[in-house]
């Protein structure tokens, strides 16, 4: 305990809260990078050291705890918060967990930040989720997340790189293992067999279904409800969220569904990596999908003619002369035309128009400077020299 007080030192910065668990940025000494400080309550986790002589497995628990720890620190994904180190502290009943720290923030802060994104961001965002939970429930024995959620979802924003964190709460699902477990989590993202204590990691498939109903609408699930209590309630009774119908695109909706179905018939993260929402382009989204793809030279769109005959016939510049200054662009290059003549053969009709212009008034200048010359051809010469010439 000594040694790990001295190389982290925690702040007194608040970077989440939750029900049973506080998270403080930290630093690391010994790397020299910030971390964060997770702080579990085991008090919160239905284990009261105070009644230990009632509890007889209260040590059994303890060990338990302490085997998912380790089993924790293990864990290696692009897509899972790396854990560097954790410790149970007897005085204060409570776990630390020091973990890798996102500057950008979660998820849920993201989208409050920009609103809706297209869908193909959507798409990748729920991809990365359903590649981490993957891997967490492909673990010998699996692991269950049991809260995850878009405030447990973190971002970077200059790669768009997903990471699932705050595992605090993470749980190694024996197969022997009849007794209850824990009811954790947030209500909004429980999944109604959790409720009664028999449940397994595809808990952490029903969430992930909430999450992608939040990235869609932007709007927490079961806002309707109004409190914990009726929540809980609606929640039990396996009522979907109101949100879910404003979910247009059908793929999105299906996926959805699938994953707020019943245990015996909802599919595991790894099926759901086939789903058909999964299945379409990268760069097809719900907005792009609904206009043709544009000429790149005219940009309008293609309207049944081929390519060939949409292309429009590429027109060269005269090659530039010195005596000649730049009258009209085509574009951002100059164009050197000099006549009308040239600047039709060019397929420039309205340039050849301006040109006639400037010829028209070109003549009529060189017609009065003949005049006055012809005016001043009789005049004496200090007239013609004097500074008050016209």
């Amino acid at each position: 305990m000594k040694n790990v007080s001295e190389r982290y030192f925690r702040h007194n910065d608040v970077l989440g809260r939750g029900s049973c668990k506080t998270v403080y940025r930290a630093f690391d000494r010994t790397e020299g990078i910030e971390v964060a400080w997770n702080q579990v309550d085991l008090l919160q986790l239905g284990f009261d050291p105070t009644q230990r002589i009632q509890l007889s497995d209260w040590n059994k628990h303890i060990q338990q705890r302490k085997s998912e720890v380790q089993l924790l620190r293990n864990l290696h994904h692009k897509n899972i918060i790396r854990c560097y180190d954790a410790w149970f502290d007897d005085c204060h009943n409570t776990m630390i967990f020091i973990t890798e720290f996102c500057t950008s923030g979660t998820l849920r802060e993201y989208m409050e930040r920009y609103g809706h994104v297209d869908l193909k961001v959507i798409r990748s965002w729920a991809r990365q989720i359903l590649q981490g939970l993957v891997y967490l429930h492909g673990e010998k024995p699996p692991i269950a997340h049991r809260d995850l959620k878009c405030d447990n979802v973190f971002i970077n924003g200059n790669t768009g790189e997903i990471k699932i964190g705050d595992l605090g709460l993470a749980c190694v699902m024996q197969p022997d293992e009849n007794e209850k477990r824990a009811v954790l989590g947030t209500p909004e993202y429980m999944a109604p067999e959790m409720l009664d204590g028999n449940y397994n990691e595809l808990v952490d498939v029903y969430s992930f279904g909430m999450c992608v109903l939040e990235m869609l609408t932007v709007e927490y699930p079961y806002r309707e409800c109004g409190n914990v209590a009726k929540t809980f309630d609606t929640v039990r009774k396996g009522k979907k969220p109101q949100s879910l119908q404003n979910v247009k695109d059908p793929t999105a909706r299906d996926l959805i569904e699938k994953c707020l179905e019943p245990p015996d018939r909802r599919p595991s993260a790894f099926m759901l990596l086939d789903h058909r929402f999964f299945q379409k382009p990268e760069c097809g989204d719900a907005l792009t999908d609904q206009y043709p793809p544009k000429n790149p030279i005219e940009g309008t769109p293609y309207v049944g003619v081929e390519l060939e005959s949409a292309a429009p016939k590429a027109y060269k510049s005269p090659p530039p002369e010195r005596w000649r200054r730049p009258r009209v662009y085509m574009g951002d290059e100059p164009s050197y035309l000099g006549s009308p003549l040239m600047a039709d053969q060019f397929g420039m009709p309205e340039q050849a128009s301006r040109l006639e212009e400037f010829d028209m008034i070109g003549k009529k200048f060189q017609h009065i400077t003949r005049h006055m010359d012809k005016v001043f051809e009789g005049m004496p010469y200090r007239m013609m020299n004097s500074p008050h010439r016209p």
